[in-house]
């Protein structure tokens, strides 16, 4: 009967990957459903899945100690390979009681930024030698995509230390031009403040990390940017201005003063991301880049944050491109429809005098 289940848990797996499905959800009471082109759909001709399905699976993809984890905690977030071409990062964690798996599907092979054929002002972020990037946007936006991209970049084009804290690894980096440590939280270290203690006593030229789970470990992140260090961090917050409002607003009122220096101090640029359906199929990927000019930095020093807004007005695309533009551009080359930008749209309104309709 395992064995069964194991050959029925291979067919799903091989036709999530043949239908360029980005993720596959394995629920208990329910059948598989797969996430393709940002589309929820079940697969179909499979049956529901049951809990003694999802039971013997996890005993097939978990090792003792990740069970041990996942008895004591009821949620465990792991990546592993799959196969040749990709690796899986694998959420276990329980509803109604019951287990459940969501696979996130991960090609080997990292698209490089003159691919994504982005502006020439994110390849100038990746080649900072200093200060911090934030990279932002909703799930299944490309923002890990991106990020891959620029690691990727500097790792071709530089001769540099890069270490990165991740929770779990996703993307797998071979040293070029560059030495490459890759560590991941829970396995090779504890915890983000225990390997930013780590990053402390090394020669590290560029980090980057997963995820900024605290107010502290920001501010750690900051005052590693002070030692000369370049640091990409990714974050989970829509907009740059919504980046720059909750990251200070996240602190004590009483931190909010350091928070605010720092940040100008040390601000490199802010990318945020969206994946937008194209025309014809698939989607590409949509920008709002801002730029850490000595402006918006001394804005952000002085807590003046509500007129960031107005630096994507009055600069050059070279500098900081607002979303609306971005995604008014796109539809002016034909790739997306208005409708599609629309719904991506910060203002609305701008984005159709943009776009001249």
């Amino acid at each position: 009967m395992d064995t069964q289940i194991e050959v029925v848990f291979n067919r799903l797996l091989t036709s999530a990957l043949e239908q360029k499905a980005s993720d596959l959800f394995l629920f208990p009471g329910q059948k598989p459903f797969i996430r393709t082109e940002g589309i929820i759909k079940d697969l179909l001709n499979e049956q529901v899945l049951t809990a003694n399905f999802i039971e013997v699976i996890l005993g097939r993809i978990l090792s003792p100690e990740q069970q041990e984890i996942f008895k004591r905690q009821q949620q465990l977030i792991f990546s592993r390979e799959l196969g040749k071409n990709h690796r899986a990062r694998v959420n276990v964690f329980r509803q109604n009681n019951l287990a459940a798996i969501s696979i996130k599907l991960i090609p080997n092979k990292i698209i490089s930024l003159e691919q994504l054929k982005l502006p020439k002002i994110v390849t100038d972020l990746a080649a900072l030698k200093k200060g911090m990037i934030i990279v932002s946007g909703p799930k299944d936006s490309g923002r890990s995509n991106l990020v891959a991209a620029m690691i990727d970049y500097i790792n071709k084009n530089s001769s540099r230390y890069i270490s990165t804290l991740e929770r779990p690894i996703e993307n797998v980096f071979v040293g070029h031009k560059s030495l490459v440590e890759q560590r991941e939280i829970g396995r090779d270290v504890l915890s983000f403040a225990d390997g930013l203690n780590s990053v402390k006593n090394k020669s590290v030229d560029v980090l980057m990390v997963s995820e900024v789970e605290s107010p502290t470990i920001f501010l750690e992140l900051l005052q590693i940017v002070q030692r000369g260090i370049l640091v990409i961090a990714l974050m989970e917050v829509d907009t740059v201005y919504n980046v720059i409002r909750q990251t200070i607003e996240s602190f004590e009122p009483e931190k909010q003063g350091l928070a605010k220096f720092l940040f100008g101090e040390t601000l490199g640029g802010i990318i945020c991301t969206r994946l937008v359906s194209r025309i014809g199929g698939g989607r590409v990927l949509a920008l709002e880049v801002f730029n850490g000019s000595p402006v918006a930095k001394n804005l952000i020093k002085e807590g003046r944050v509500f007129q960031l807004k107005n630096i994507f007005q009055v600069t050059e695309k070279e500098l900081s491109i607002s979303l609306d533009r971005f995604l008014a551009d796109l539809v002016k080359s034909g790739q997306i429809t208005l409708e599609e930008a629309l719904k991506h749209a910060i203002e609305p309104e701008s984005l159709k005098s943009l776009t001249n309709y």
